[in-house]
């Protein structure tokens, strides 16, 4: 199962594939990370910082591969660069139970080849900058319906520090107005591939909340620190019990799909 997220300009998107993959590591599950984001960012939160370099990297039973995208040609419209890249490594997608794709926030054709390599796609929403949700998740149906890209919208994760029942509205509302500038046959193919999978929308929105607190946020193994944040995070009740949450959501969409 392969898994990437949407393009959008928004807080999250790497702290939540580290919580999703440190949770199912937990469960005996076989992960790997795709880190495409120039400066490695997923990457430092596994591996201390002075260490990381591109190639392969591991954490527990984790394997993170570090390719930031400026090692690699993504200045023409080719959306198989991805899979050569991962040819070159010699690693066997097909090894892992999940695999993760992160990459730089934006519409580019390097989310274009995340998207093209992957079985499904999220979102995550952590302001209440609709507009750009709204444009990012429009990205996403615009290749779904006319790249014929075999993709599956597993839903919104909602970050919020406050107020997060306004902002899984929006988000909710997001995703309708994403749709409507698909023609009417486009629109009813495209609900069909959105979670719950039935052509309706109700339940788009994952019901775990991840919030805002620097537990969950402050993630960077940095120098001056013995180990990675993210080991800490099933050490304690109040961060363990929202990652098995959210890993329980999860995996029941996966299996719905």
């Amino acid at each position: 199962m392969i898994i990437t997220f949407a393009p959008l300009p928004s807080y999250g998107k790497s702290h939540v594939i580290s919580f999703l993959a440190m949770g199912l590591s937990k469960r005996g599950k076989k992960v790997l990370i795709i880190d495409l984001d120039p400066k490695l960012f997923i990457t430092s939160f596994f591996v201390r910082q002075r260490n990381i370099y591109p190639g392969i990297n591991s954490f527990q039973d984790i394997d993170i591969v570090s390719l930031p995208f400026f090692e690699y040609s993504f200045s023409t419209l080719n959306y198989n660069i991805l899979s050569k890249m991962m040819q070159d490594t010699k690693i066997n997608t097909s090894n892992y139970d999940f695999v993760f794709i992160d990459f730089k926030p934006g519409v580019s054709i390097v989310s274009m080849n995340a998207a093209s390599f992957s079985n499904f796609i999220l979102s995550t929403i952590s302001t209440a900058k609709i507009k750009e949700f709204r444009e990012g998740v429009q990205s996403i149906f615009q290749w779904m319906s006319y790249f014929n890209l075999d993709l599956k919208y597993l839903g919104n994760i909602i970050i919020a520090e406050t107020k997060p029942e306004e902002l899984a509205q929006q988000a909710y509302l997001g995703i309708i107005d994403a749709l409507k500038p698909l023609p009417d046959e486009k629109i009813n193919e495209v609900k069909k591939r959105i979670y719950p999978f039935n052509g309706t929308l109700d339940f788009v929105n994952f019901n775990t909340i991840i919030p805002v607190r620097r537990d969950l946020n402050d993630l960077k193994f940095t120098d001056k620190r013995k180990y990675p944040p993210v080991y800490r995070l099933l050490n304690y009740e109040r961060t363990r019990s929202i990652i098995n949450n959210l890993v329980d959501e999860f995996l029941n969409r996966i299996n719905m799909a």
